[in-house]
């Protein structure tokens, strides 16, 4: 009676292995079918894009780094270079007038620019830095390329700047090379292009010449470059100064607060 158990059993097992081999077989096909090889692929372009992603991701914020770090490096270079400027400019005038004395230190607070409105006008910057970084109204705003604009409202950890392409923005400017002077001026329409006004007739002004800030300003120190004279109509009291300004307003991303400011004792010209 067992013996015929044992065969009944391994006459089962004989009927399913062909059932066995024919899954086997199946399942083998199975994995080399186009719908599990388009879901491998689909595995494979998730993986990719999570990758790509974090790979973005991570590029950004090395990239914001890089930029903090290379506008504090402009801002040691642009202090360096004008304290070496104004104390070389102290030196040649102290060989005239003795007596003179003068100050070349410079502090900048550097800050991103996180919003900005351009029109025909009314052009305004919004930066990252406040009260709390120590910024104050009518601050100069610079970059090592030249004067961006001034402060002209601060919150706690934002502050307005009104940048020169506004209609409301003058600033004194004289020639590096011939020391003429006149007042700058943005009269609307192109952002790269100013007007220096108030210059006499009888000034040599001419194309290709630097034009800096003066001494004569409220809110900035001299020496930060303006721009270039482009063109000089030549009029019967004034000339007509067509100026390139130094700084590039269409990329402008990063930018110097200046901590220092004019003497706010030195009184007026109109105070009797």
């Amino acid at each position: 009676m067992g013996h015929k158990r044992r065969k009944m059993t391994m006459d089962r097992s004989l009927l399913l292995l062909p059932l066995y081999c024919a899954v086997a077989l199946w399942l083998i096909r199975f994995q080399q079918t186009p719908p599990l090889e388009a879901m491998e692929s689909l595995s494979t372009q998730i993986r990719s894009a999570l990758f790509e992603r974090i790979a973005a991701v991570s590029s950004f914020f090395q990239l914001r780094e890089q930029n903090d770090r290379l506008a504090l490096q402009n801002a040691m270079l642009l202090e360096r270079e004008l304290s070496l400027r104004n104390t070389f400019e102290e030196s040649s005038a102290r060989e005239s007038f003795q007596g003179f004395t003068g100050k070349g230190s410079h502090s900048f607070i550097t800050a991103r620019i996180v919003d900005r409105r351009y029109d025909a006008k009314e052009n305004l910057l919004l930066i990252d830095k406040g009260s709390s970084s120590g910024i104050a109204e009518n601050m100069a705003v610079v970059t090592p390329d030249g004067l961006v604009g001034r402060v002209i409202s601060v919150a706690t950890n934002y502050a307005k700047v009104m940048p020169v392409i506004h209609a409301d923005f003058s600033v004194s400017g004289i020639s590096a090379l011939n020391g003429t002077h006149g007042l700058l001026q943005w009269q609307g329409g192109h952002e790269s292009t100013a007007m220096l006004r108030h210059v006499p007739s009888s000034s040599t002004i001419t194309e290709g010449e630097r034009i800096l800030t003066t001494d004569y300003s409220t809110f900035v120190l001299r020496g930060i470059p303006l721009g270039t004279v482009a063109s000089v109509e030549h009029g019967s009291q004034f000339h007509t100064v067509t100026v390139d300004l130094a700084v590039d307003f269409s990329r402008l991303s990063h930018v110097l607060v200046s901590l220092q400011r004019p003497d706010p004792r030195k009184p007026p010209l109109n105070n009797k």
